[in-house]
């Protein structure tokens, strides 16, 4: 959230920012009763985070998640997921509930994500196969999305998930259970000093 804002790490540089008296309030996910701020998921990103080797984390910070991903994605079965958004349902493998598109200037997920519109940005991915999880992986960081007819993307205040099988969930970063799962927007739930 720092980096989206452009708060800096040093403790007096942010604290600088509470004299601007610059306040913003933005929404915020509800996922089974769980809040985030940046973004929710539903498939192979929450079994990559269940998979973070704590020594790995400690050792090499960030970069162990991206050794997580690739492991993942190599070893990975995910069972198809059915979405329900405004009375229609989708499939997929995968699905991600942004809130917030930009972690920072360099990595942006959806960077027309707006925290403060009252929706959530809903990415569903519809293959399984590693080849289309690798190039999944590309079209994000390379910011190529649009260009794959294989990823939808919708905004929505409400949206639903079931599937066969359990599928993990997390919030921001934290696993927080299974399917099926509710998802929600909270219209202007806090204020943030930016």
């Amino acid at each position: 959230i720092a980096r989206a804002y452009n708060i800096p790490k040093n403790t007096n540089k942010a604290l600088d920012i509470i004299d601007f008296k610059r306040r913003k309030k933005i929404d915020i996910g509800n996922i089974n009763g769980r809040n985030f701020i940046i973004a929710a998921g539903i498939g192979i990103d929450a079994e990559m985070y269940k998979n973070v080797e704590p020594e790995l984390k400690k050792m090499f910070g960030e970069v162990a998640y991206s050794v997580s991903m690739v492991k993942t994605m190599l070893n990975y079965n995910p069972d198809e997921l059915t979405i329900k958004i405004n009375n229609k349902e989708y499939k997929g493998y995968y699905v991600l509930f942004c809130n917030m598109g930009k972690f920072s200037k360099v990595f942006q997920i959806l960077p027309e994500a707006k925290e403060d519109d009252g929706l959530l940005d809903i990415l569903i991915f519809t293959k399984k196969d590693i080849a289309a999880q690798f190039r999944y992986l590309y079209g994000i960081l390379a910011q190529q999305r649009k260009q794959f007819k294989d990823i939808l993307h919708f905004k929505a205040e409400k949206i639903e998930v079931t599937a066969k099988e359990p599928a993990l969930i997390h919030a921001d970063a934290e696993l927080i259970g299974k399917t099926p799962a509710k998802i929600k927007i909270i219209k202007s739930a806090i204020e943030i000093i930016c």
